[in-house]
């Protein structure tokens, strides 16, 4: 990784041969990667009109360090038919989006939202779920553990 001695001129991040096409160089366009591929879809947006596709993509290119700085949200409890007895014990600022974000990639659209609960600061309050059910002995694997969905309600709601 080498320093350019130059800084995006969209974001002002310092530029490395790691985050910059160098190839932009001739045309005098330093920006970094994300900049870059966020004007270039910008400029395709224009030119043939905006589908629903690229407004999402260009949202989520834009927003991401946004998304992250929310702090209130739901924590949730998703389960499958297809892991009998595991459900998923997540975060997010809206439940029944992240639900519909998993339904994608399940050609049974099977997943269903068996319980929320709105916190302010939902990350401290999914990992602190996360360790009260570890601490219980409950098996699991990432967010997904083997427990009972009352069980994990009751865990949720005692916070």
């Amino acid at each position: 990784m080498k320093h350019i001695k130059e800084n995006c001129m969209a974001c002002g991040v310092e530029l490395t041969t790691d985050n910059w096409y160098p190839s932009r160089m001739r045309k005098k366009e330093r920006n970094c990667i994300p900049c870059h591929d966020i004007k270039r879809l910008e400029r395709k947006i224009k030119q043939k009109g905006m589908t629903p596709k690229m407004l999402a993509r260009l949202f989520q290119m834009k927003h991401e360090s946004d998304y992250s700085k929310i702090k209130e949200g739901f924590v949730y409890i998703l389960t499958n038919p297809a892991w009998e007895g595991w459900l998923k014990i997540g975060m997010a600022i809206d439940a029944e989006d992240r639900r519909n974000s998993y339904q994608t990639s399940s050609p049974l659209r099977d997943y269903i939202l068996e319980y929320k609960k709105f916190f302010t600061n939902r990350s401290e309050a999914e990992q602190e779920v996360h360790k009260l059910l570890i601490n219980k002995g409950k098996t699991f694997n990432g967010e997904w553990f083997q427990v009972s969905v009352k069980e994990a309600k009751k865990t949720i709601e005692a916070l």
